[in-house]
């Protein structure tokens, strides 16, 4: 249908013969079907991300949805599959159920600051989409914000199900990450990944919470889980996107009728939530779902299937829910119980002993029992859940609740399967011993010869099913043991690929039941468990997990359990089953069901021992402290061995909810309760004894007070009565950690007379100093006496008062520490500086370290709102993983290398700088902070509570007790009540440093490409690359932290991954306690942590190895721990003492090797350990320990000189870049920062001339007029007062140039009317990219201007810039002849140029035959020998054998060079190679750059050229063919720097544009520089302008030829010529940019449509037969849209603009109300033209006006001319679909009218229709004039009344399209392009229109606004099929 366009031009099809620049192809009559002929529809696949969503009505094409597409989403209710068989019967109606939704988009909506901002976006982006309420049948829209991380997602459901608008169902669903290696073989080269998330590139490392339900399927009773229900679940999970997930199980029997106490879970449940919170280690997403299916049947209170209530529960769901979660775990009491178990006890000996006798027919069969309670009290079954996650943090843990009464949970180590793409991993579990940290238990369990039998069959079946759907299959782990709570087992894991056409519902259906749940074989064991089983089993054993569209993951659900409440009572149902093989023993299999389910029962029976029973006060009140601080919210106590704590120490061990951790370093353990505290900013206890043990805490108390990190010290001391008498162990520990801690209380050994509830309050106090606006350290010293042991003692139970008693029974802390967020208040105090911000134009936002994750996304917001780049230090968190899908903020993490450059820093300097936290890392950027504020005068704003001076270089202008958080909401309010953003010169800033962090990036990036040798830095890209999604960084200090910050890898791309978590010890910036810390940052989080630390650092603190060994660190989270093995403290090499002291002292003082064995080390503690010298070994390393799951110890040895001359190269480099780039754009940056650097353009005026040439051109058009539109550039230089006029030319060459002069013409016009008025940089001077980021700062879009329309208007501009600087010298330029002949006149011709002076001659041969081209050179060579320089040029007319035939027959005469001898590249090379005379590049190269962006220009250049080796002597280039003036000078100096002639021809140029070329051609001479010598150009073309305008006219005349005697030349001059008379010139002006006006010249209806005609120079002249046109805007347009494009046709045709009804200045009145106000829209226009005198118009239309011109054109065809359609279409064809759209049409006009005309614009435009267009500079601009001229009630109306809804379809009526039509769209706006299509072909069959009556245009890079997006691509294909219409009307007329 159409091709794309050179220079990236509209493509263009039609059905006519090709015209000029735009190929067109016949659309044959018959092409498609007729309309009328489409019986059938299918469901529209999904769309691209970010489109609107397609319709029947749409038109969009029936095909499959591009890769990487992704959907929207929105429903709520159940869709019951039960009801669904019963009215359709089986299979009824499949197919279509089963088809995929029609609409499925992900929305993301950047970041938020709290759970409650997040809860608000989605409801602002729920209310539009409500605002803009889909159309399609069936769909699903998820929105998705992220949040700070929601620690607790067990304790965020609780909270919400136990709200009083409780949504069910609940689901949880959290990753398995056991001791084993969970990792995928790699897709693609068969290495091992990291782990199973980023294999998925999902979520699967996320914990996740889901509340409510916006689709659940509930399958029939004995009805199993078949591909049909898969294939119903599936429609809503578009494939590939990860986003958008159903959760839910499956029966262990789905044939077996349900019990009734699982009746509600149906045979299978599955839903997608409507509210889902995933939790990943460094932040959460909070997301709705929204799914609707207006065609599926509904059950009556349960289905929500509409979209109308599928938004109203949307909006009911988000007001429902909310952030915090329930407090602290208290005791699970379920009050007095009695269980019973099925089998029970007797029954349970023959029940085994049948099964053993049937051993024949099954080699296994799992026995399963049920333990049912009845409890008291009620069971609250995520309040279990969060005690099992306690036992075991590395297995599934699992929860579907159906309601307040009825919940299926469970926490289990064995995976069903889990899937990415089309790799799948299961994993066989079976055999059972309990965990004990007796070695010889494992070793029994390994070689037991039953247990292996047992294992093998699961295995050996497990494999069986994976080879049914995989062609291979791959045991990765054998058999290892698997360790889960109070049992292990063996463990093996299989993988493999499905076969294509598979999906999850044929794993499931192979994999399960595996026979580690049922026995084997499968279906005979399950036959015989559903006759000997007398319970049912539900869910128990069953797969639990979920599905998206790219991946999946399913759970065996075993050691699970059933709660629910009924008449009966409280019910707790504990499942457990053992595998009977030969050999089981009954009573060990009862044993080992009574352990299997003692991870319930030890819960259950958790019970608070009264406080009377305690044997002594120290017990009872060590009880309290622990009792208390778990209330309160402690969890981690971390526990020092030592006699004094002993109270403590026991209260602590035999607390069921207290977390004990032990070490035997005081140290070590005071930073492993650091990193714990840092990860979840709550206070993990330190008990120590006293003495030195308290003292060695004072580093991590630094650490934890300077990084406010929140620490709970409780010591042990001797009592007073001790103190002081040199007693053993006893030193003065009252305030012994000095001012470090934020509070210190002392407790004296305990008498009756303290009340308790004194120690109770203080240790309220004590949490709420440590944990609140400042955290820190808090140190509670408790004196005790005798006994320590817990041996009885009499004491008063009187001191057991009523207030202990209650609390004693409550499960709350006695004082609760309630906070309460404050609001904004007033902003009279922060007015000076919210004006300040919001007025700055370079503002920059630096995060420093020691951030929170809600601040560091709120300071994203920020920088979101004010448009201020945010610069992130690596320790805040928000460098490593952060991506532009993750936030719309412009982070810039190259900062300091940026600096690098002295321009950049100078130029860079901000107005106004907010800095969070600490001092960044990088000390260039924090002294260009203090040097921008001392020397550049600065505002430097420090934010945050923290009242201590953070400000070392003292230069901070404002100090703001704010968090970001608060000043978020204060900036919101502020904008809000001010209408105001931030300022918009902003933008600039933070384009160009964006800019200049990409230039960095890229250079760093090759730096490592370049050089790969191991090396620090090497180490830390590696590492940042690497790093599994579900592992969270901790970073060393020293260099490590500082090489991550400079070197790490940072995303370009728009992927969905969040930020890494990352910590690091930068509050006091020590080396000790770092591996400790780590450790503890581990544990808090839950997830794998990898710590990069040098080698002194890590044997400082090898101490912390405690940590990572003994029989309890297995069930801590995995720590990776990279020693960078540098030989010492290298970062002293890079202090000013190294230049200073002798290297020996250096290396013993400062550097000091550790000198010790790592490996050793390691090896002492049991810590797995690998080496690596490489990156080969360092990555496999990497990936080993990554995938084992457990702790380990990497050692990197390098080089430390090679990671200083490394780190050297990257700098020098990065400076070579960064200069490079500055020269080239910040000039411009800083010029338009300082408007006294820029030229006011005032007024552009332009004309045509016509002139008589004097001879026939040498191209192929043989023209001999010249037609060229001339123009005028009036501008001022306001700060020199200076006014100037400068003056180009556009004249395309006819066989040269793609363009048509009308179609340049045009746009240069279109052009001229945008610039004006505008503000030119005088920086464009630098021709280094300057001028083309100007015009696309001003909205031009460059690649869209044709070739000789940019030259003329660039040449133009620089020479403005030129004069106000006085780079006005004009220099004479030597020239060649030009010499077109034949051999009998060729001697003459050429004599006649010699005698002028010429010294050079270009013979145009290829004319002719070769015998003739070789003759000339013969007679020409013969006569004048080197006297001359002879080139010649074929213009590429020969063919190989042609021209090799020449290069013979002129061998041994001298030429130049031949300028492209033939057409094809490849036999230009070959005759390169071939013959010896030197070649000449021009069209070839010209050809080759065509479409290439500038910043790639120099690339492509050299490729070409250096593909010719030494054989290329030349290139010609003619500007006015490439287009860009800065294109032209990179290709001058890449052809410079390899000695090749640039040489600069014309095309014909006046005067005008010569001198441009003048200009240029001295560059080249200059950049050339060869020997003295000019280069001879081409621009002796002069002659044949003889007739030209005299102003400014150029001669040729003779000058000596520099560096040969007595030798002349030829060069071009500016005279002012002696002439007698001139040649009549025809002269027609069309443009002057200050005529341009549209003046109002009719209405209608009392205002009810408005016709303007618009005043131009050409106004009321001559139209040359061309039509009149009359322009017709959008909804919410006006017609001075058009402008730029009316500007362009002005000249040349009578031009007309409607004002739509309720646009502007029309009304809508009582007109408006009429039946089909469509229809009457439509004819009340055709009245209103007839009014105007617009005779036979040609209309030109955009979206809702261009459907009333279609409407217009098809009811009186008569009437006009023709008609253009921009992004528009015929209306919708379906019946039910238009009465939709009408309801959505009127629903949202009413919304109109209730909101403000602002906030319906925001909301309008934020639709991805209109995603192009917010990228457009004059975005902003138009819709506030929008907002200025619009009334709400005229849009509403508009909206109302003329919606497609009410308008009949106009589709079968374009068959019979009487007048010719052009439909013009974009290329990214895939919807409208389609139905552009559709159009042209139904109206191609009419029989009223002949060839190239219909065309489509598709113009490249733009979307739905063409007309306002890039007017300058429009206006030549409207002049063009201006041009045609004119012509077809001038025919019939004289028909």
């Amino acid at each position: 249908m159409e091709r794309k366009l050179a220079h990236g031009r509209a493509s263009t099809a039609g059905c006519g013969p090709r015209r000029t620049h735009s190929e067109r192809v016949e659309m044959g009559r018959s092409a498609g079907r007729p309309r009328g002929s489409r019986t059938s529809r299918t469901r529209l696949a999904c769309l691209q991300p970010e489109s609107h969503s397609a319709s029947k009505a749409d038109r969009r094409p029936r095909s499959a949805p591009p890769p990487g597409a992704s959907s929207p989403a929105r429903s709520i209710g159940m869709i019951d599959e039960e009801l669904m068989e019963r009215t359709q019967g089986p299979g009824g109606a499949a197919g279509d159920d089963a088809s995929p939704v029609s609409a499925c988009e992900v929305r993301r909506l950047g970041v938020a600051s709290s759970f409650a901002e997040g809860a608000q976006k989605l409801s602002e982006a729920l209310r539009e989409v409500s605002f803009n309420r889909p159309t399609e049948a069936s769909g699903i829209i998820r929105l998705e914000v992220a949040i700070p991380r929601e620690g607790d997602t067990i304790g965020w459901l609780r909270k919400q199900a136990t709200a009083v608008a409780a949504a069910f169902p609940i689901v949880y669903f959290s990753p398995k990450s056991s001791t084993f290696g969970e990792g995928l073989r790699s897709c693609a080269d068969g290495g091992q990944l990291e782990d199973f998330s980023n294999a998925s590139g999902g979520s699967s490392d996320c914990e996740v919470g889901c509340v409510g339900s916006t689709c659940l399927w509930r399958g029939p009773a004995e009805g199993p889980f078949t591909e049909e229900s898969h294939a119903r679940v599936s429609r809503f999970l578009r494939p590939g996107e990860e986003s958008v997930r159903a959760y839910g199980g499956i029966r262990f029997d789905p044939k077996r009728r349900p019990a009734e106490e699982w009746r509600d879970f149906g045979a299978y449940t599955f839903l997608i939530p409507s509210v889902e919170l995933r939790t990943s280690p460094s932040h959460s997403v909070l997301s709705l779902n929204v799914a609707w299916d207006n065609l599926r049947a509904r059950v009556e209170g349960e289905t929500i299937d509409s979209i109308d209530d599928a938004l109203a529960k949307g909006h009911s769901m988000l007001a429902s829910v909310s952030g915090g979660k329930v407090g602290s775990r208290a005791p699970v009491d379920v009050g007095p119980s009695e269980t019973c178990e099925d089998p029970a006890r007797p029954r349970w000996d023959p029940l085994v002993g049948s099964v053993l006798g049937e051993m024949g027919k099954m080699t296994k069969l799992v026995l399963a029992r049920r333990s049912r309670v009845l409890c008291e009290s009620p069971v609250d079954p995520l309040h279990l859940l969060a005690c099992l996650q306690d036992q075991d943090r590395k297995g599934y843990q699992f929860c579907l609740l159906l309601g307040r009464d009825k919940a299926f949970f469970g926490s289990t180590p064995e995976r069903l399967y889990a899937r990415s793409g089309s790799r799948v991993v299961s994993e066989a579990v079976a055999a059972t011993r309990r965990a004990s940290a007796d070695s010889s238990v494992t070793e029994d369990l390994l070689t037991s010869e039953k247990e292996h039998n047992e294992f093998i069959v699961v295995r050996d079946a497990v494999k069986q099913a994976l080879e049914s759907l995989c062609p291979e299959v791959e045991i990765e782990v054998e058999k290892q043991v698997l360790k889960h709570v109070s049992v292990q087992h063996l463990y093996g894991r299989l993988s493999g690929r499905i076969t294509s056409g598979k999906n999850d519902f044929h794993l499931l259906d192979a994999l399960h039941p595996t026979p580690a749940v049922a026995g084997y074989p499968c279906d005979e064991s399950v036959r015989s468990l559903a006759s000997m089983e007398t319970f049912d089993r539900g869910f128990y054993s069953g797969p639990f997990g979920w599905i998206s569209g790219q991946s999946s993951e399913f759970a065996v659900a075993i050691r699970s359990a059933l709660t629910r409440s009924s008449e009966e009572g409280n019910e707790l149902m504990m499942y457990a089953g053992v595998g009977i093989v030969e050999g089981s023993k009954p009573a060990l299999e009862w044993k080992e069901l009574d352990l299997k389910v003692q991870q319930f029962t030890q819960i259950v029976g958790q019970k608070m021992a009264p406080l009377e029973s305690f044997p002594n006060t120290n017990a009872l009140v060590s009880f309290l402290v622990v009792e208390e601080l778990c209330r309160l919210g402690v969890k981690y106590f971390c526990i020092a061995p030592g006699s004094r704590s002993t109270p403590l120490v026991l209260a602590a061990a035999n607390h069921p909810r207290a977390e004990v951790v032990t070490c035997i370093d005081e140290r070590s353990l005071g930073f492993f309760a650091l990193g714990l505290g840092k990860a979840n900013g709550v206070p993990a206890a330190v008990i120590t004894t006293s003495g030195t043990a308290v003292a060695n805490l004072l580093p991590a108390v630094v650490e934890a007070s300077e990084s406010g990190v929140p620490l709970m010290l409780l010591t042990a001391d001797r009592p007073a009565e001790m103190q002081g008498t040199g007693a053993n162990q006893t030193i003065d520990q009252m305030h012994i950690f000095g001012k470090f801690p934020r509070w210190f209380r002392n407790f004296p050994a305990y008498t009756p007379e303290m009340p308790l509830q004194m120690i109770l309050t203080n240790l309220s106090t004590a949490y709420r100093h440590a944990a609140a606006d400042l955290p820190g350290p808090v140190h509670l010293n408790f004196q005790f006496r005798e006994p320590l042991a817990p041996i009885p003692q009499d004491w008063d139970r009187g001191i057991l008062n009523s207030k202990v008693k209650a609390w004693e029974g409550s499960g709350v802390p006695y004082t609760a520490n309630v906070s309460v967020e404050a609001g904004t208040g007033t902003l009279a105090p922060f007015e000076d500086v919210m004006d300040m911000v919001f007025k700055c134009k370079k503002g920059l936002i630096v995060v420093g370290t020691s951030t929170k994750a809600s601040e560091n996304l709120a300071l994203l917001e920020i920088a979101e709102r004010l448009g201020w780049p945010i610069v992130p230090d690596i320790s805040s968190g928000l460098k490593v993983g952060l991506s532009k899908g993750h936030s719309k903020a412009a982070v810039i993490n190259n900062l300091d290398h940026i600096l690098l450059d002295p321009e950049a820093c100078s130029y860079l300097r901000p107005d106004c700088i907010i800095q969070v936290g600490r001092e960044p890392v990088s000390k260039r950027i924090a002294n260009f902070v203090a040097s921008s504020c001392r020397e550049g005068n600065s505002k430097l704003v420090m934010l945050g509570n923290d009242l201590r001076q953070r400000d070392p270089p003292h230069v901070a202008s404002h100090q703001l007790a704010l968090d970001p958080v608060a000043l978020n909401d204060m900036m919101r309010t502020w904008s809000f009540k001010h209408q105001r953003r931030g300022s918009s010169l902003c933008e600039i800033y933070r384009k160009y440093l964006l800019e200049l962090d990409s230039t960095a990036s890229r250079s760093v990036s090759r730096c490592f490409q370049e050089d790969d040798s191991m090396n620090e830095p090497l180490i830390a890209r590696t590492i940042s690359e690497m790093i599994p999604r579900s592992s969270a960084l901790y970073l060393g200090n020293s260099m490590p932290i500082r090489d991550m910050e400079f070197y790490c890898a940072t995303s370009d791309s728009d992927s969905r991954c969040g930020p890494v978590a990352l910590g690091s010890n930068r509050g006091s910036s020590g080396i000790d306690g770092v591996t400790s810390s780590a450790a503890g940052f581990a544990e808090s989080l839950g997830s794998p942590v990898t710590l990069v630390v040098g080698d002194v650092s890590f044997i400082h603190d090898s101490n912390g190895l405690n940590l990572l060994s003994g029989p309890h660190s297995s069930k801590r989270s995995p720590l990776t721990t990279v020693v960078v093995n540098n030989n010492g403290g290298r970062i002293f090499e890079m202090l000013p003492v190294a230049k200073t002291i002798e290297s020996s002292v250096l290396d013993s003082c400062f550097i000091t090797s550790p000198e010790a064995d790592i490996a050793s080390l390691c090896r002492a503690y049991r810590i797995p350990y690998q080496f690596a010298t490489n990156k080969e070994d360092m990555v496999r390393a990497l990936q080993i320990a990554w995938s084992s799951k457990v702790h380990n110890v990497i050692e990197i040895a390098v080089d430390p000189n090679s990671s200083t001359d490394f780190r050297s190269f990257v700098r020098e480099r990065v400076k070579e870049d960064i200069g490079r780039f500055t020269a080239q754009k910040m000039f411009l940056a800083s010029d338009l920062w300082n408007e006294q650097n820029c030229i006011q353009l005032d007024r552009m005026i332009c004309e045509k001339v016509t002139y008589p040439l004097t001879k026939e051109v040498t191209t192929s058009s043989k023209s001999m007029v010249k037609e060229m539109a001339k123009f005028s550039i009036h501008a001022e230089h306001e700060e020199s007062g200076k006014s100037i006029t400068c003056v180009g030319e556009v004249s395309p060459l006819p066989n040269l140039h793609q363009e048509t002069f009308e179609e340049a013409r045009s746009q240069l016009v279109c052009v001229a009317s945008i610039l004006s008025g505008k503000r030119l940089p005088l920086s464009v001077v630098s021709m280094e990219g300057a001028l083309e980021g100007w015009l696309t700062a001003i909205g031009l879009r460059p690649d869209t201007l044709m070739p000789s329309v940019r030259f003329g208007l660039e040449s133009a501009l620089v020479k403005c810039a030129s004069t106000i600087l006085g780079h006005t010298e004009f220099g004479a330029v030597h020239v060649n002849g030009l010499l077109s002949s034949e051999p009998a006149h060729v001697l003459e011709d050429a004599e006649s140029l010699v005698l002028r002076g010429f010294r050079g001659i270009k013979l145009k041969v290829g004319r002719a035959r070769v015998e003739d081209d070789i003759e000339m050179v013969r007679l020409v060579s013969e006569r004048f020998g080197s006297s001359l320089i002879l080139r010649c040029d074929a213009n590429r007319s020969w063919t190989l054998d042609e021209a090799l035939a020449f290069a013979k027959g002129v061998s041994g005469f001298e030429i130049e060079f031949i300028e492209e001898p033939v057409k094809d590249l490849a036999d230009l090379k070959a005759f390169c190679e071939l013959s010896s005379i030197p070649v000449a590049l021009d069209e070839h190269l010209s050809d080759h750059l065509q479409g290439t962006t500038l910043e790639n220009v120099v690339e492509e250049t050299a490729l070409l050229l250096d593909s010719f080796a030494e054989s290329l002597d030349a290139v010609v280039l003619k500007p006015a063919v490439l287009g860009s003036i800065e294109k032209f000078k990179a290709v001058v100096d890449v052809c410079s720097r390899r000695g090749i002639k640039p040489i600069v021809s014309s095309t014909f140029e006046s005067s005008v544009g010569l001198q441009a070329l003048v200009y240029l051609a001295r560059y080249a001479n200059e950049a050339y520089g060869r020997e003295g010598k000019p280069l001879l150009h081409g621009l002796g073309t002069i002659d044949w302008n003889t007739h030209e305008p005299r102003e400014g006219k150029m001669l040729l005349e003779e000058a000596a030829y520099p560096c040969e005697l007595n030798t002349k030349s030829v060069v071009l001059s500016l005279q002012q010529p002696q002439e007698e008379g001139q040649v009549a010139l025809e002269k027609a002006p069309f443009f002057d940019s200050t005529c341009m006006s549209l003046d109002h010249v009719a209405t209608i209806h009392e205002g009810f449509m408005q016709l303007y005609r618009c005043r131009s120079p050409a106004s009321g002249g001559d139209s040359r037969g061309a039509p009149p046109l009359a322009f017709v805007h959008g909804f919410l347009g006006d017609t001075h849209d058009w402008m730029p494009v009316i500007s362009s046709v002005a000249g040349e045709s009578d031009c007309y603009a409607v004002s739509l009804p309720g646009h502007s200045s029309s009304g809508t009145s009582e007109y408006a109300f009429m039946e089909n106000s469509f229809s009457f829209t439509s004819a009340s226009m055709a009245q209103l033209l007839d009014q105007g005198a617009a005779s036979r118009p040609l209309l030109v239309a955009y979206s809702m006006g261009a459907r009333v011109a279609l409407d217009m054109v098809l009811s009186s065809p008569e009437k006009y001319s023709g008609l253009v359609v921009v992004s528009s279409s015929p209306g919708i064809e379906d019946e039910e679909e238009r009465e939709a759209r009408a309801m959505k049409d009127l629903l949202l006009s009413a919304q109109i009218r209730e909101t403000s005309m602002q906030s319906f614009l925001e909301q309008w435009y934020e639709q991805p229709m209109f995603r192009e267009f917010r990228e457009c500079p004059q975005f902003q601009s138009i819709v506030s004039e929008r907002e200025r001229i619009h009334r709400r009630g005229g849009i509403a109306d508009a909206l109302r009344y003329m919606s497609p809804g009410i308008q009949e379809s106009l589709w079968p009526k374009l068959s019979g399209l009487a007048v010719p039509l052009c439909v013009v769209c974009g290329e990214r706006d895939s919807k409208y392009e389609a139905i552009s299509r559709e159009m042209c072909e139904a109206a191609a069959r009419s029989p009223h229109l002949g060839e190239g009556d219909v065309s489509i245009h598709v113009v490249p890079g733009v979307g739905h606004c063409v007309h306002l997006e890039s007017p300058e691509a429009l206006a030549p294909i409207l002049a063009s099929f201006s041009s045609h219409v004119a012509q077809r009307e001038e025919v019939m007329n004289f028909l």
